[in-house]
């Protein structure tokens, strides 16, 4: 089973961002890094290890979490930080919907976001499919209708076919937009993606308060 997940998240080619940033962030954050890991190692409960434990700091952290993914796949050895109460939510102030987080590698600026109006779940769908037609690993934002958001990951994989991982509620990748669309119900104009494998983390964000290392 874990072979044929492996062969989904497989988005082909070399990495199009800097190795040499990934190996510096290892030694700014003291974490381990190996080749670029496979979803099976990315994703083995690592990503946010403590969701379990019902604590805001670990059931909150979504923002972080679409990060840690990130950076697991480019195989530096983290998970996500805690989220650190109301107000926290890091990325405001620099970006509501996180992208600026992330530097294209090749033109040094922030990511172009697709904004999906979602209208009818048939025209959403068209519209999201459109967004992340190209293959590649994304980060999407959601704000749902109750008034919280939502941070998580999508792979297009070489082949074209999608899927989505989500460090919140669980570490399986069994949800498809359908759930997202219908989830808490999402405000309309509200669901955002922007592509990041191409991308290289701000060295600002390279920090214990967004990542955590597992012990050497």
């Amino acid at each position: 089973m874990s072979g044929i997940i492996n062969r989904l998240a497989d988005v082909g080619d070399a990495p199009n961002y800097s190795r040499a940033k990934i190996a510096k962030a290892a030694s700014k954050l003291n974490a381990n890094l190996t080749d670029p890991m496979t979803f099976t190692q990315a994703n083995n409960g690592k990503v946010n290890p403590f969701f379990d434990s019902g604590l805001d700091e670990h059931t909150k952290n979504c923002q972080r979490c679409a990060v840690a993914f990130e950076m697991r796949m480019r195989g530096l050895d983290v998970y996500a930080g805690d989220y650190r109460g109301a107000g926290d939510l890091f990325f405001v102030g620099i970006d509501p919907y996180a992208s600026e987080v992330w530097v294209n590698s090749t033109t040094h600026k922030p990511p172009q976001k697709s904004e999906i109006r979602l209208g009818t779940l048939s025209d959403a769908l068209a519209a999201f499919n459109e967004a992340t037609k190209e293959s590649g690993r994304y980060i999407l934002y959601v704000a749902w209708a109750s008034g919280s958001a939502h941070n998580f990951n999508f792979i297009r994989n070489k082949r074209k076919q999608g899927f989505f991982y989500d460090g919140q509620p669980t570490s399986e990748m069994y949800k498809n937009f359908e759930y997202y669309y219908n989830s808490s119900k999402i405000q309309t104009s509200a669901l955002q993606v922007w592509r990041v494998d191409d991308c290289d983390l701000e060295e600002n964000y390279v920090s214990d308060y967004i990542l955590k290392t597992y012990e050497n």
